[in-house]
């Protein structure tokens, strides 16, 4: 009899289903983990919602001048996690939130190139260049945005290279930029950016806006397109449709 017990498999009672509400978590696999190490240890994936743009120099048109010159705009360079550091103005250096708006152009860099020594060489590249800058007056045509973004390459030795410049950055990015998605480079590029509407006359210029919904002439007027609706619609009351007039107050 003990031999038979002792033969008879042993049976287990089924598992219980999950309660109510409560989806079963499958654990992850290891080609998953990898990439999720891979991604947070500022693999290069970029995220444009939330400006993010690791290992990339990054480029955005300034306002009227760009226009007149497209070869010119503001500069940054990003961290291993995206983060945009840019000389702003007069000892300042901006960390996200680059100054002009988000960037319409970049320039992805590959840190294998970087030959500088020690732990994190770009990062500390960035940060030891925007600290330098912290303490710099702005010069537009001396010493820029481009000539931050300059020493950070140059301390960080990209390309095993120290002769890092402004011409040299303008023309790498004009050469190997890559547009941000549904970005130009002109003034519509981003919805920070101000429309230049140009009006002759508000009467006719005026009911033409808004008949097309576009601005028109050539009075120069800027308006951010979060208010082009109260825009319009003060337009609508000055610029009344043919045929139709405001009614007159009494006494006027």
């Amino acid at each position: 009899m003990a031999e038979a017990e002792g033969s008879s498999p042993l049976l287990l009672p089924p598992p219980l289903p999950p309660p109510p509400g409560m989806a079963e978590v499958e654990a992850p696999t290891a080609a998953e983990t990898d990439k999720k190490q891979f991604s947070c240890a500022g693999s290069g994936v970029m995220d444009v919602e939330r400006s993010r743009f690791p290992y990339c120099v990054v480029w955005t048109p300034i306002p009227v001048l760009t226009w007149f010159f497209p070869i010119i705009g503001h500069m940054g360079i990003c961290t291993s996690t995206g983060v945009i550091r840019d000389f702003a103005g007069p000892y300042f250096v901006s960390e996200d939130n680059m100054a002009f708006g988000k960037p319409a152009k970049y320039w992805k860099l590959d840190p294998a190139q970087v030959y500088a020594s020690g732990p994190n060489a770009w990062d500390t590249a960035v940060h030891d260049a925007s600290e330098e800058y912290k303490h710099r007056m702005h010069s537009l045509c001396c010493d820029n945005c481009h000539s931050h973004v300059a020493l950070a390459l140059n301390l960080m030795r990209y390309n095993n290279s120290t002769n890092w410049n402004m011409v040299t950055l303008c023309f790498f990015c004009l050469l190997y930029g890559k547009y941000v998605r549904g970005h130009s480079g002109f003034p519509t590029q981003t919805e920070d950016f101000w429309v230049l509407s140009l009006a002759t006359s508000p009467q006719t210029q005026g009911r033409s806006w808004m008949e097309s919904g576009r601005p028109r002439g050539w009075t120069c007027l800027l308006y951010p397109p979060s208010e082009h609706r109260r825009l319009r619609e003060d337009l609508a009351a000055l610029c009344p449709p043919a045929g139709r007039h405001p009614e007159r107050q009494p006494g006027l």
